[in-house]
């Protein structure tokens, strides 16, 4: 069902909050699944379909399968999870804190939470605090702290100028 209007006050328990507006039509407009059997395999599965999907059709295709697998409180999270909107009074730093006192400075690195993981299980104790910045090529990272260049193109040119 398309989800008209959910910033609309007329419900004012959901008022502005998508998936639980969501969810409340899918409960009101749809057959309800009593109980799912979904692994979080399959969840994450589909959920990296989802970004690697191309084309709305594609990705429609994916958002149906969430829809008619799960129960809708398991639809509200997941509309949750992929807004990224979890609204749970905890921040990924104290999470992250948790596993390993280095591990957001680690992941703000490279920004690969499964590299992160792996290190972490792989590694004893000491071996992410002795990690050395490590940038690793088809990687994604941050360059920190880097020195700002006032006139980038202008400064680039001259310095690229006879070669």
């Amino acid at each position: 069902p398309k989800v008209n209007n959910f910033a609309d006050v007329g419900v004012t328990y959901v008022a502005g909050d998508f998936p639980a507006v969501a969810a409340y039509n899918v409960a009101r407009l749809c057959p309800s699944q009593p109980s799912s059997e979904v692994t979080l395999k399959w969840v994450n599965d589909k959920l990296n379909d989802l970004v690697r999907a191309r084309g709305e059709e594609k990705k429609k295709m994916i958002l149906d399968a969430f829809l008619t697998r799960f129960t809708v409180r398991e639809f509200y999270w997941i509309l949750r999870i992929i807004l990224g909107d979890m609204r749970l009074g905890v921040t990924e730093k104290s999470i992250l804190h948790r596993y390993h006192p280095r591990a957001v400075e680690v992941l703000n690195q490279n920004f690969d939470l499964r590299v992160l993981c792996e290190d972490i299980l792989k590694s004893d104790e000491d071996s992410l605090s002795s990690r050395k910045h490590v940038v690793t090529v088809g990687q994604v990272f941050k360059p920190m702290l880097a020195a700002r260049v006032q006139n980038q193109f202008k400064t680039t040119a001259e310095l690229l100028k006879g070669k």
